[in-house]
């Protein structure tokens, strides 16, 4: 495998978070905001069949 196939892996343009949440104290939630915090310049989308969601930026 050459290392252009793992640029995508380790820099991704987009993230979605399975399980993300309006509940501060779950993983869903925390790992979104630490994501976003933590400088990701691409769009974050949480991912919840409770939620109607777009993307955080």
């Amino acid at each position: 495998m050459r290392t252009q196939n793992l640029s995508r892996i380790f820099n991704p343009g987009s993230i979605a978070v399975i399980g993300a949440g309006d509940e501060q104290n779950r993983m869903g939630h925390t790992l979104v905001r630490n994501i976003i915090e933590g400088g990701f310049k691409g769009a974050v989308y949480p991912v919840n069949p409770d939620h109607a969601h777009g993307p955080w930026r």
